[in-house]
């Protein structure tokens, strides 16, 4: 029996060009008819993401071996890996804090508070750690903007850090399990089109 090419051609997911937060979207509302038109509804590009940011923080699965005590195997116990990835967005801007950290924002008018003056039409932005997680798909798209990875189910957490000297918010995101006919855990997605384009509507 011949060998056979598992791949014509090598096919990579390469990096991180975007984040894309479905955030309306409750992972508690799914069943096993979830299409993956109602996970992929309402996103949010996250804009920029700092450059040698991301990062797989996954755990590898691993197999847990009990020996005998002339050393053969009893038994292995095989231990299924997790999938996460961490990252840091650069824009703080009411809307972004608003999106991935929860933030509570406070319309402004030009005048004194106290000893300061507020500008007009601003967004005072206040975060609480309480708030800054959500349980919500969320994807990643690669630079050449034709594979989206996706967490159908994920926990996504959002911390404020300073790096780069400038503010800048520590996104992180661990996948639920989930597995029905249509959804997995983790999924890769192939596009025809670069989503973002078609959000801009150019």
């Amino acid at each position: 029996m011949a060998i056979t090419k598992i791949d014509a051609a090598t096919e990579t997911f390469d990096g991180f060009a975007r984040v894309i937060l479905f955030p309306d979207v409750d992972p508690a509302d799914f069943t096993d008819s979830t299409t993956l038109a109602q996970v992929l509804t309402g996103g949010k590009d996250l804009g920029q993401i700092v450059e040698d940011s991301p990062s797989w923080d996954g755990e590898d699965a691993n197999v847990e071996v009990l020996r005998d005590t002339e050393g053969g195997v009893i038994r292995a116990l095989p231990t299924p890996g997790t999938f996460a990835w961490s990252c840091r967005v650069a824009s703080t801007s009411a809307a972004m804090s608003e999106a991935i950290a929860g933030a509570k924002l406070t319309d402004t008018t030009a005048g004194a508070i106290g000893d300061v003056t507020t500008a007009a039409g601003k967004k005072i932005i206040g975060l609480n750690p309480g708030d800054m997680t959500k349980r919500c798909p969320i994807a990643v798209l690669n630079k050449t903007k034709n594979r989206l990875m996706l967490f159908p189910k994920a926990s996504v957490n959002a911390s404020p850090a300073y790096e780069d000297d400038m503010m800048e918010y520590n996104l992180s995101a661990t996948a639920e399990d989930v597995n029905t006919d249509i959804l997995s855990t983790m999924m890769f997605i192939p596009l025809a089109s670069n989503p973002l384009e078609a959000a801009s509507g150019e």
